[in-house]
């Protein structure tokens, strides 16, 4: 007779039993193919039967339930669904009983960050670890012993500058490295959550105890000396200076270093194949401007020397010359991410890692750039898909691409839009007028000037 059997617990069938007695009236849940519904009866959710009754939000063909019509739905095929600001409390796991506030939804794998309301700390869990909790904003209030502060943290608090990194510059924390949780204090904290000790209690300081953490400009970047949109911008500058470094680096690790050879060698390989070396004078007759081929080449089926590459007009250094410190306005064509930036203007972006307006040694150009939602996002671009933004209203300025008055920096004056031309005047001279194509102008602007 055996006593004892050696076994284990398999989650995949346990679990989702244990967690089904947590359903609520009201809860949010996935079913079936990821149609989505509304527990309506929360005794049915711990009878016998293990069913729920549920409320699809929509049917089959995406309508509305405007009746509101409910249907039996086995537990075991119910899904949590959680959005952000959601109060949850874990019921399973190494982190059970921990309760918080949903601050990030993940949808593969389920899961999702919380911030518990004891330690301020932010919790990954899947998704259906957790039950959910009215959980009392109240709760999550931490009075700082070195303070004295009484206001709560607030979610949806309007700083900008929420989750950047910072350094303490100033204090006994000094050195220490945090990111920003709060800025809603009444007076005028920041509540800094330190990044490597965890367990230890978020503390408050002063903007001028806190420096953005920017390689090598902790001075320059406190918080005190600049405003929220200054070092929002510093922050977005340093992002694209890392791309245009890492991909110069990637380039060069893939560029194999090149293998000098000697003209002797060089001579000899050719004269084995009957081809004697090229020299500059010989390749062109002048009197009749074309090629003359060796001795050992096909004149019937000639090697013509290949067209020279088309560069990019943002690569043209006498461009860069006429605009001075101003940047350039670009357009994305449709080979750029699928063809979804087309309809809007990247500005160029120029920094002590690439050249006076943007460019890195790749041939890619560092933009700033607005989506739709009016956001700054910030890119490493290869030239090839870009072209030049032409002025859109009068009083811009603006530089002509070819023709007699090329890379001459000059000032709008009138646009017509029906012949798609645009009346030019002279930054050097009021008195000298022309007229342009469109197409054949390149948006500049002061950008520093401006702010």
């Amino acid at each position: 007779m055996v006593a004892f059997v050696n076994s284990r617990v398999w989650p995949a069938i346990i679990l989702p039993q244990f967690v089904a007695l947590h359903w609520k009236e009201g809860d949010k849940a996935y079913f079936y193919a990821g149609s989505r519904g509304t527990v309506a009866s929360p005794g049915s959710a711990t009878t016998g039967t293990q069913k729920a009754i549920v409320r699809p939000e929509c049917d089959g063909q995406g309508n509305g339930n405007v009746t509101g019509e409910c249907i039996p739905i086995d537990i075991t095929d119910l899904y949590r669904r959680w959005t952000v600001g959601d109060g949850v409390k874990v019921v399973a796991g190494v982190n059970m009983g921990k309760e918080g506030l949903v601050v990030q939804v993940f949808d593969d794998p389920p899961s999702i960050d919380f911030l518990d309301r004891d330690s301020l700390i932010s919790v990954s869990v899947p998704s259906d670890y957790v039950e959910s909790f009215k959980s009392d904003s109240g709760a999550l209030q931490r009075l700082d012993e070195a303070s004295g502060a009484h206001d709560q943290l607030i979610r949806e608090s309007k700083s900008p500058l929420l989750n950047l990194r910072v350094y303490v510059v100033s204090g006994p924390d000094k050195g220490k490295l945090g990111e920003i949780r709060d800025a809603s204090g009444a007076d005028h904290r920041f509540l800094v959550n330190s990044v490597f000790m965890t367990a230890e209690i978020p503390r408050r300081y002063l903007r001028r105890e806190l420096a953005i953490a920017l390689e090598g400009n902790v001075e320059g970047s406190r918080l005190d000396t600049k405003s929220d949109e200054e070092l929002l911008r510093e922050v977005h500058y340093a992002r694209i200076h890392r791309q245009a470094i890492d991909r110069q680096m990637a380039e060069r690790g893939n560029t194999p270093e090149p293998v000098a050879e000697s003209s002797i060698s060089q001579s000899n390989l050719l004269d084995s194949f009957g081809v004697s070396p090229v020299r500059g004078e010989d390749f062109l007759c002048p009197s009749q401007s074309m090629p003359i081929y060796n001795i050992g080449v096909n004149p019937e089926f000639p090697e013509w020397p290949s067209a020279p590459e088309q560069t990019s007009f943002l690569l043209d250094s006498s461009l860069w010359t006429a605009i001075g410190s101003r940047q350039i306005h670009v357009r994305f064509r449709a080979t750029y991410d699928q063809g979804r930036w087309t309809s809007r203007i990247g500005i160029t972006c120029p920094s002590a890692h690439t050249g006076p307006q943007g460019q890195t040694e790749t041939g890619a150009v560092a933009l700033e750039m607005t989506n739709k939602k009016s956001a700054r996002v910030t890119d490493v671009v290869d030239a090839q898909h870009l072209y030049p933004a032409p002025p859109t209203k009068k009083n811009l300025d603006c530089v002509p691409l070819q023709g007699d008055h090329r890379s001459r920096l000059a000032k709008v004056w009138k646009i017509n839009q029906s012949a798609q031309t645009a009346t030019l005047v002279s930054h050097s001279s009021n008195s000298e007028k022309w007229d342009e194509k469109l197409d054949n102008l390149c948006w500049v602007e002061n950008v520093l000037s401006k702010s």
